[in-house]
């Protein structure tokens, strides 16, 4: 860098980190080194210096702006994470936001020692019109068949799927194979897919456009009963998410996915017992549900697609979910070949 000296501690610079958070610790406020998770109180002052030096600067230069500090100070500060020398400078061009780095180191941070009791699945949600689905046939095409057949597919053969091909895509992905009992008492669901602890945290929801045998609306799936139950009636913004959807998969759908599955997590029985490192098992947790998804779909001959954006924080208020409890992690687009 052009405006940085050599090693002379004379020559040092400063500059606040790039890397701090700040959040409340009951009433009180904290400047968080996302790097160590290191928090230091957010003392007025402290907050004031620290804007001033988003630049890097010496400390002859700071004394001049009228701070009282000292190069101990500095080096205090240094330690602390709250400032970065010329010596240390970590860059910052491509690098991932302090938030993200944040969420990354929490994932070290060893599991709280309690295990609490969670429902295996949450209670069907509203209205009227709950569908108990039919036990598919077994499935026929070989392990090594599906895993070099699969791909996505973003164009449908048919504008409408059956309610026979929902209920096996979620019955062979997602259903509640098992209840077990651990020595704790606890209960946890066994199902298709790998889930940390078997929490059963995630939730499936879903969006059908075009599935004969079920009204267009928004159904949650209750993995122990093989049923749906309506949410929410198509509106305008179920279309809306569908056109959304199809925008996330490149524009190249040739028409709207007959149906959209919104995959929600409710983040309290993941992190319960897992703690901190909750939110990085529920997204590893989600990663192998859409593996089985796209599994279950390419041996039932249906065209598969996972969506990695969208207006998660949209749709889960459409849902009727309270953000800090349950919101939604994953969307699956699923019609005919």
């Amino acid at each position: 860098m052009a405006d940085r000296p050599g090693d002379d501690p004379a020559d040092l610079r400063y500059r606040r980190s790039p890397l701090l958070l700040m959040q409340w610790v009951a009433d009180e406020l904290h400047i968080v080194d996302a790097d160590t998770l290191r928090a230091t109180i957010a003392h007025p002052a402290l907050v004031a210096f620290l804007t001033s030096v988003s630049d890097w600067v010496s400390h002859a230069e700071l004394v001049g702006r009228g701070f009282d500090v000292t190069e101990v100070d500095l080096g205090h500060l240094v330690d602390l994470g709250l400032l970065e020398d010329s010596n240390h400078d970590r860059g910052g061009a491509g690098r991932w936001q302090p938030h993200e780095l944040a969420v990354q180191r929490r994932t070290a941070v060893p599991p709280v020692a309690s295990e609490p009791n969670a429902s295996p699945s949450v209670p069907a949600r509203g209205g009227p019109g709950v569908h108990v689905l039919e036990t598919p046939p077994p499935l026929d095409a070989g392990l090594d068949e599906v895993l070099a057949a699969r791909r996505t597919e973003r164009t449908y053969g048919a504008p409408s799927l059956s309610l026979a091909q929902i209920s096996a895509l979620l019955y062979f992905s997602a259903r509640t194979i098992d209840v077990v009992s651990l020595p704790s008492g606890l209960k946890v669901a066994q199902r298709p897919f790998a889930s940390a602890g078997g929490r059963s945290e995630l939730e499936i929801y879903v969006l059908s456009n075009h599935v004969d045998g079920l009204a267009a609306g928004a159904y949650h799936y209750d993995p122990a009963a093989h049923a749906l139950s309506l949410v929410r009636r198509a509106d305008e913004w179920q279309e809306r998410i569908t056109r959304s959807a199809g925008v996330a998969a490149g524009g190249t759908l040739n028409r709207p996915p007959p149906a959209v599955l919104l995959i929600t997590a409710v983040f309290e029985r993941m992190n319960s017992k897992y703690g901190h490192l909750g939110l990085s098992l529920i997204y590893k947790n989600v990663g192998c549900l859409l593996q089985s998804l796209y599994l279950v779909a390419t041996a039932l001959a249906l065209a598969p697609c996972a969506i990695g954006n969208g207006e998660e924080s949209a749709n889960s208020q459409w849902l009727g979910l309270d953000p800090l409890v349950e919101s939604q992690v994953g969307c699956f687009l699923v019609g005919a070949r």
